[in-house]
Parts: structure tokens; sequence; C-alpha cells
């Protein structure tokens, strides 16, 4: 962001041309969306999967095929897109802010890697349903966890040594 503050977005053609790459960068996101959620109905995976209950009334889970659930997703990105639309826009409008569109214009990339509908509708992945269950990175914290353990173990055994 501080780097950004040196750029001299102001001038010129420099601002149009950053709406113009935040403005291709929604629309990208959106054809991408309605075309996992094309693919996710010809796929009809019938598989089925466990999750909570949408409605607050009861409590308990249901069973739902993994083509709904992913229907499910594609609609809760879809509208995130819409929000994150809306939210920058008035920030840009308001106060003539320029780093939000920037920063937005490069989530279609983060989502292509990050995002479990993408990896598995265009990168070909396969990936456990709910999504809450693919912690990125697991690994790599459980071993963070056991180094700050066995890190306190050797100092423990350091003091009753002194």
């Amino acid at each position: 962001m501080q780097s950004l503050k040196k750029i001299p977005i102001m001038e010129g053609n420099v601002i149009w041309i950053i709406r113009g790459v935040f403005i291709a960068s929604i629309a990208l996101q959106a054809y991408l969306l309605f075309f996992i959620k094309r693919k996710i109905s010809l796929t009809n995976d019938t598989r089925t999967v466990s999750v909570p209950k949408i409605s607050g009334e009861e409590e308990g889970n249901e069973d739902i095929t993994f083509s709904e659930y992913d229907k499910r997703e594609c609609d809760k990105l879809i509208k995130g897109i819409a929000i994150q639309l809306a939210i920058t826009l008035f920030i840009h409008v308001k106060w003539n802010v320029i780093q939000p569109l920037i920063i937005q214009a490069i989530t279609p990339i983060k989502s292509f890697f990050l995002k479990p509908l993408y990896c598995i509708y265009l990168r070909n992945f396969d990936m456990i349903r709910p999504y809450e269950n693919n912690l990125l990175f697991s690994k790599t914290a459980e071993k963070k966890e056991e180094t700050k353990e066995e890190e306190k173990e050797i100092k423990k055994k350091k003091k009753k040594e002194d």
C-alpha cells in the first residue's frame, strides 16, 4: 500500500487504466463463477455430504449432494463479488481512493489458487467437502505447534540441568 502512494496514479490516463483493469477483473470473476455454476449442473455429482442446516430453527446436519453443496458455495461467492464491487466502488467514488481498486484487481488470481470451487472445476483437483475441512497449510501449522512444544521441553530440561 505504501509503495502505491509513491506512484503518480492520479495523473493522465493511469486512473482510467486502473478502473478498466478493476472492471475487467470483476467481469472475469463473474464469468468464471457462472462457468463453474454451469459445470456443476452438468456434472451433477450425486455423492452426499453432511453439512449443518441452513435454517436457524433446527439444529443438526442435513445430507445433500456434492452438486447442491457446490451450488450453494458458488452462490456465496457470487454474492461476495457483488458486495466487494459495491464497497470498493463506494470507497472510490466517495473518497477518491485508488488503492482498493488495485488490490481488488488481483483477486481473480488469488481465487484461482485458493478458492476450492476454482480448484475443483477449473484446475481439476479433488477436494474434501465441506470446504471448511480443507485447511490450507494445516501441516505447516501443526509442525509449528510441535516445534514450539519441543522448544519449551528443551528449555525446561536446560533449566533442570542448571
